[in-house]
């Protein structure tokens, strides 16, 4: 939790702002460093922390757990005007770091900060409501993905993950196979720091 105080506590302060419409509660997503950052917002603003909590990288959600930011966000919204400006922040560029790393630029009310994000690769198995496996696969997503041609010419993209030996043990693949109901793999853009900058010069 002190890497996301120190980062939290540089960045202005502001007033209350409404809380979000439906509609934009229903654009949160985590696809593009620009969504998951408006998905911060709504968080923000609608009071909802483990909505926040979702928004930050492993390392970030590392430090401390759930409990530990949630702790941390009662006390900087008693200390801080209203979270630091990020309710109704604008965001002023987008900069790419590289492959797996982006940087947006925003602006709150004549306050400047830059907010960093990673791209984070997941897969999630499902049977029914119930997870069998979630992780953040810590190499590129590549690395789980097949690719293969059908012997009509066709081409195939599968996706493999490892089953946990609790939900595989003892089971005929017919049986793994119909158990299942969800498998997913994706990357999904994260927080992972927030910085006070200069505004950028105006242009020539």
């Amino acid at each position: 939790m002190k890497l996301i105080l120190a980062m939290l506590c540089a960045l202005p302060a502001v007033a209350c702002v409404s809380l979000p419409t439906p509609q934009e509660m229903l654009d949160t997503g985590f696809r593009t460093p620009e969504m998951t950052f408006h998905t911060f917002q709504m968080g923000v603003r609608a009071d909802l922390p483990t909505l926040e909590f979702l928004c930050l990288s492993a390392v970030l959600q590392g430090e401390g757990g759930q409990l530990g930011y949630r702790e941390l966000r009662d006390d900087l919204k008693g200390e801080i005007a209203y979270w630091l400006g990020i309710p109704d922040a604008k965001v002023t560029g987008s900069v790419s770091l590289g492959p797996d790393r982006h940087l947006l630029q925003a602006e709150s009310h004549g306050h400047h900060f830059e907010v960093e994000f990673v791209r984070e690769y997941f897969w999630e198995v499902w049977t029914g409501d119930e997870f069998i496996d979630d992780s953040i696969a810590r190499e590129d997503l590549g690395n789980h993905l097949l690719f293969y041609r059908a012997e009509d010419g066709e081409l195939i993209l599968a996706a493999e993950a490892g089953l946990p030996d609790s939900y595989s043990a003892g089971k005929s693949m017919r049986e793994l196979a119909g158990g299942l109901t969800e498998f997913r793999v994706g990357c999904d853009w994260k927080i992972a720091g927030f910085r006070e900058s200069a505004p950028a010069p105006p242009a020539e």
